[in-house]
């Protein structure tokens, strides 16, 4: 069906990554509207909830949902920027540790006390 409309009807489709409220254009649009209706909600009566939930429909123009996809977008790469930033610290983080042990001579030694009692136990540090 995708490929149906691509070709035929020129349409593009857009997928968003799943299951991630935070690249949902249509949860930042659901957040404002419940937000409004939280905040307009004085009488706490049901018919006067179903107007704020009209009214709140409002508080959207049409141009403001280019705004919405655009602000999910640019999340999205701050997310991606965020984790190639994390995987390069990870990388330097064990090269660094490696570079440790080597020159520490190899591998970390056992304890060398026994631990039998509780009064030993208490020196470990967690």
């Amino acid at each position: 069906m995708d490929d149906y409309l691509k070709t035929e009807e020129g349409i593009e489709t857009v997928r968003l990554p799943p299951y991630h409220c935070d690249f949902s254009p249509i949860e930042k649009y659901w957040v404002r509207r419940k937000g409004y209706v939280a905040k307009q909600n004085t009488t706490r009566k049901l018919p006067d909830l179903i107007k704020l939930g009209e009214e709140s429909a409002d508080i959207f123009k049409p141009e403001d949902f280019p705004k919405l996809f655009a602000h999910c977008i640019k999340l999205e790469d701050d997310y991606w920027d965020i984790d190639t930033k994390e995987d390069r610290i990870e990388e330097v983080g064990d090269e660094q540790a490696d570079e440790d042990v080597a020159e520490e001579g190899g591998d970390l030694e056992p304890l060398d006390q026994d631990l039998d009692d509780d009064n030993d136990l208490a020196l470990l540090p967690f």
